[in-house]
């Protein structure tokens, strides 16, 4: 059985395999989070804390949601929240972070459809996208605030990590 190949060269399928998952998990990732902070606000009852309604809350995401997808939304301003230069700035840089993996998204769905030519990711290259999960998580969950930290140093070229 002939393999078929992706891109021209098999030593682009991971590379094109490894930007296609991430920008999956992060395009996946925007798109469950209106739902799960929905649930989060309404059963933690953390819109008490900020003495709004969940229906108050979900609509100020609504809108910085729709600041960081939407590529001709320029400002952002959310109805009960004001925002701070930094996190004006922060937010900025995760618009073209996001607006970067939709579109990336969106790229690899194309090629996926129309490339008929298709080359599967080989053991190896699966094995090791699958690992980088089970060695980062772990991390993650046992201290959080670190490694958000470190994550927003290495990603973003400022210190304002979404400070408002």
């Amino acid at each position: 059985m002939k393999r078929k190949k992706l891109i021209g060269n098999n030593a682009y399928n991971p590379i094109f395999h490894f930007f296609m998952g991430v920008a999956s998990a992060v395009t996946g990732t925007i798109l469950l989070s209106w739902p799960l902070l929905a649930l989060f606000v309404k059963v933690q009852k953390t819109y008490e804390t900020v003495n709004l309604t969940v229906g108050q809350v979900m609509h100020n995401y609504s809108q910085l949601l729709w600041f960081l997808l939407w590529p001709f939304k320029q400002e952002l301003k959310m109805d009960n929240f004001a925002s701070s230069a930094n996190a004006i700035e922060h937010f900025t840089e995760c618009k073209h972070l996001f607006e970067l993996a939709v579109i990336v998204f969106i790229w690899g769905l194309i090629v996926l459809r129309f490339k008929s030519n298709f080359d599967y990711l080989s053991k190896t290259w699966a094995l090791i996208f699958m690992l980088i999960p089970v060695v980062v998580v772990p991390f993650a969950v046992a201290n959080f605030d670190t490694f958000f930290v470190t994550f927003h140093h290495m990603i973003f070229h400022n210190n304002t990590r979404g400070a408002s």
